[in-house]
């Protein structure tokens, strides 16, 4: 894939000063926006002399080799390379006839196959970055004028790079150069896809992450033989998805259903061993009935993942009076957690199943039963997910002294019966971008099998910690948090 960016620019500084300035490759700092280091390590600064600049893409430090391939008074030619990575700069100068210049800047990228994947995305993000180099660049070169310097001379010994430590050869740099050049890349494209948000939540956001690089790996086959798994609305979309993947790794599914036939069903169908439970999460004395019964067993639990969720088309309560969404969402799972803590820990993980959709809400601690205002079924939906994920940290400290890791997922666009029933106009709209149930589920089996310790009280998609909000109005205060913890425990204890 090559892809293209030009910019002219216009500058008071005669051309001879900015010929002279921009042959000076270590001047990038001054003038490329990209640029956050660049250093002389061969040549006396004219033609076949090399730089090693370190640039900023898309939020993460990529490395390249650059040559200066000419350096006229009217012309500069200079190609980097990292990895797969091609960049060839052309930049151009001519007079303006009134003593300034204009300079045409013009830049070649050819990618291999992980930016291929994502021409749009990089197209966006170089054009942004070709933007904000066309300002710096013209404000360097006016400064330049004022100045009338042409930056250091190339023998400059500040400018060379330190030697090499002992024992690591040139090869063995360009190997390291290379595989981390490519991680970066793969980590400013996921970036990118989470940023755009559209093409980071669909099915195509998901395949180009997994061939990714730094992608990582599936957990190893066999990895859930002999735990015991727990998941809430296992009869349908992602939870049923989810029991599929946990029993294809071994891992025996405990599923947890209002609708036993339904579950049974799903059960039925896993190629493991399963168990059966009743419980409607969002009737904390049916959450209680059915831990008492899990407790008689003696089972020891490995995981329990919180996927039970409903979006009712007008304001709902549960059976102790609580708003629908936020009793299932959050004070049940809760309340389930708390009784099953000391059969979770130590080493057992906690995973609730939240949604992108919370990004676009704030936490409203000062309304956690939806009173104050019109019931909106999509809001309250969203603000009952914000509230798992902003009690994280909080419920990380709760349930930490027994051992258990407690994290969030959200799936990105999932083909569900949920999405089917509750937002039928949006998966008009989306259907052939929706992932499956599987995609969807992807993170959770992962997370439930991971082997390795993870950072807990996290956000994950996609196999990835991401922000918890992207918007300030949507960010909650500590105040709010702790404030919206209390109410929890008032519902809960009363």
């Amino acid at each position: 894939m090559t892809t293209e960016v030009r910019r002219i620019v216009h500058t008071v500084a005669a051309p001879d000063l900015v010929a002279a300035y921009l042959g000076d490759f270590r001047n990038a700092v001054e003038w490329d926006s990209g640029t956050r280091s660049c250093d002389l390590v061969a040549g006396d600064g004219g033609p076949g002399s090399r730089y090693r600049n370190i640039s900023r893409f898309a939020g993460r430090d990529v490395e390249l080799d650059y040559v200066l391939e000419e350096a006229t008074g009217d012309r500069i030619r200079l190609t980097g390379r990292a990895g797969p990575t091609t960049a060839r700069d052309t930049i151009t100068i001519a007079p303006d006839g009134s003593g300034g210049s204009t300079v045409d800047y013009h830049a070649e990228f050819v990618f291999g196959t992980v930016a291929r994947l994502a021409t749009p995305i990089v197209r966006v993000l170089l054009d942004r970055l070709a933007d904000d180099t066309a300002r710096t660049l013209t404000a360097a070169l006016d400064r330049l004028a004022e100045s009338g310097a042409t930056g250091r001379p190339a023998s400059d010994p500040g400018a060379r790079r330190a030697p090499r430590p002992a024992g690591r050869t040139a090869a063995d740099a360009g190997a390291t150069r290379h595989t981390s050049t490519a991680a970066a890349l793969g980590s400013a494209v996921d970036d990118a896809l989470d940023a755009l948000v559209v093409p980071g939540y669909t099915r195509l956001g998901s395949a180009l992450r997994s061939r990714l690089p730094g992608h990582p790996e599936d957990p190893a086959p066999g990895s859930l033989a002999g735990k015991h798994v727990a998941i809430t609305g296992a009869s349908s979309g992602l939870g049923a998805a989810a029991a599929r993947g946990v029993s294809a790794l071994g891992g025996h599914v405990h599923l947890i259903v209002r609708d036993l036939d339904k579950g049974r069903a799903v059960a039925d169908a896993l190629p493991g061993p399963s168990t059966l439970w009743r419980a409607d999460v969002a009737d904390l004395a049916s959450v209680a009935a059915f831990t008492d019964d899990v407790l008689s067993t003696g089972i020891a639990l490995d995981a329990l993942v919180h996927n039970a969720g409903a979006m009712p088309p007008t304001r709902t309560t549960s059976p102790q009076g609580h708003e629908l969404t936020m009793a299932l969402h959050l004070l049940g799972p809760v309340a389930m957690t708390d009784a099953l803590a000391p059969v979770l820990g130590p080493g057992g993980r906690v995973v609730f199943v939240t949604s992108g959709g919370m990004y676009l809400q704030p936490l409203r601690a000062d309304d956690p039963e939806y009173l104050a205002e019109d019931y909106h079924p999509t809001r309250a939906y969203a603000r009952s997910k914000r509230a798992q994920v902003e009690l994280l940290p909080h419920l990380q400290l709760r349930w930490g002294g027994h051992g258990i890791a407690v994290s969030a997922m959200h799936p990105g666009w999932a083909d569900t019966p949920g999405v089917t029933q509750s937002l039928p106009g949006f998966r008009t709209l989306t259907g052939p971008l929706l992932r499956s149930p599987e995609d969807g589920a992807d993170t959770i089996v992962w997370l439930v099998a991971r082997p390795e310790d993870r950072p807990t009280a996290r956000l994950w998609q996609d196999r990835r910690v991401r922000p918890t909000s992207r918007w300030p109005v949507t960010g909650a205060t500590e105040d709010e948090r702790t404030r919206m913890a209390a109410w929890m425990e008032t519902a809960l204890s009363a």
